[in-house]
């Protein structure tokens, strides 16, 4: 799993944006993203400062995940309560399957700063 990443700005809580990363790198020439899922969960690390929880992260995905070339995205968020959690940084994981045959995992750190 290849970590490319923390999505900047932070995220504020209450929003709905789409995150996205590319994959270009990784795919071999005559490869293609065939299928693309997505997946958020709490990071494993939570860098000092960042003290929230969230039981169920993967409730903020919106719809599932596209892609267009190499660049898949994904929408999270939602209306508070029910989005990013304030205090916490989330993993999201996108895994790829090319036409070669080939499984593709990268994933990016989403930051959810506190409510003010």
């Amino acid at each position: 799993m290849a970590y490319v990443g923390d999505f900047a700005p932070w995220h504020v809580p209450g929003e709905t944006k789409p995150y996205s990363i590319d994959f270009t790198a990784p795919l071999a020439p005559s490869d293609t993203i065939a299928s693309v899922t997505a997946d958020l969960a709490v990071a494993p690390v939570q860098p000092q400062g960042f003290t929230g929880t969230d039981p169920s992260p993967d409730t903020r995905l919106v719809g599932s995940p596209t892609f267009s070339g190499a660049v898949c995205t994904q929408l999270v968020g939602g209306a508070m309560p029910g989005g990013l959690q304030p205090g916490v940084v989330y993993r999201l994981s996108f895994t790829v399957v090319t036409t070669g045959g080939r499984t593709l995992v990268s994933y990016a750190h989403i930051l959810c700063g506190a409510l003010n």
